[in-house]
């Protein structure tokens, strides 16, 4: 896959989860919360850029399973 795609796709993927892990913790994520943003997103990379494991992801995250 060409760079120019990877980087669209890395900056679409925390353009939908950041609000996305937003909405479904209940709060305002905090600068720490950054680097599980980050996470979530290469991990979605690497299995297709699908929402549904984008779903699946934040509904594994920790921010989500300790809000």
């Amino acid at each position: 896959m060409p760079l120019h795609r990877r980087t669209f796709l890395k900056g679409a993927g925390v353009s939908i989860a950041l609000p996305l892990l937003t909405y479904s913790s209940g709060r305002i994520l905090e600068p720490t919360d950054r680097g599980e943003v980050d996470s979530i997103v290469d991990k979605l990379g690497k299995q297709g850029n699908r929402l549904r494991d984008l779903i699946r992801l934040v509904v594994q995250s920790e921010v989500f399973l300790t809000k």
